[in-house]
């Protein structure tokens, strides 16, 4: 009976170990992912607008794209929010932090934020380039 009390013990302890370990984890910040990609194949850049902002609003960004050149996009989950820029020309595109609520803490540095916000924009990333390869190359 004794062991099984130990061992008992122990097994709660490593549990309260790995549950404050996940925890801790979750409130962990990141470096912030900031993409920029260039393309081979040659497109013009309402061909590159047309895959950012198709796959923005496919994911659940609401997107403003009124600036040629200059797409901004938030995404809300929850009580979190991101906003982002993304800069496009023929050749490549750059995907920038611009604001965000509930990712990231003030004590951090500027480029540190919460996990959400990078998953949120490399899935944006990855489908932007899934698309832009199904795109005929442009002749001139």
């Amino acid at each position: 009976m004794r062991s099984y009390v130990v061992v008992r013990t122990g097994l709660l302890v490593a549990l309260a170990v790995l549950a404050s370990l996940g925890l801790s984890a979750c409130s962990q910040n990141e470096q912030m992912f900031s993409p920029t990609n260039y393309v081979l194949q040659k497109m013009t850049r309402e061909q590159m607008r047309d895959a950012i902002v198709h796959t923005a609003l496919e994911q659940g960004w609401l997107v403003d794209d009124r600036t040629p050149g200059l797409v901004r996009a938030t995404f809300r989950e929850g009580e979190r929010e991101a906003e982002i820029e993304i800069q496009y020309n023929a050749e490549r595109y750059a995907i920038r932090y611009r604001n965000s609520e509930q990712l990231r803490d003030e004590d951090s540095a500027f480029d540190e934020i919460k996990a959400p916000y990078n998953l949120w924009v490399k899935t944006l990333d990855q489908g932007i380039k899934e698309r832009l390869e199904q795109i005929k190359p442009h002749q001139d």
